[in-house]
């Protein structure tokens, strides 16, 4: 799964990134699934390094469970950037 945008047109890694940036900023809270997606995405461009600084934000503006999945996420991810 990649990061698609309104249309479901699949979004440049740029964009894809700037627009989970910009949720994370405004406190959003988007479906555990689209950040997932993202991540996922980046990881198979190979953008690890973004990837990781997504689950990192998430995971400050969680509590409880939802911390539980990104930690998961964040595991299954490649040592190397």
């Amino acid at each position: 799964m990649q990061a698609k945008g309104d249309d479901g047109e699949q979004l440049p890694a740029a964009k894809a990134l700037e627009m989970g940036n910009e949720i994370i900023k405004r406190k959003w809270v988007p479906t555990f699934a689209a950040m997932e997606g993202l991540v996922n995405g980046f990881v198979k461009m190979p953008k690890v390094h973004e990837a990781k600084k997504v689950v990192v934000k998430m995971k400050t503006r969680l509590r409880g469970v939802a911390v539980d999945s990104w930690g998961k996420i964040q595991s299954a991810l490649p040592l190397y950037d």
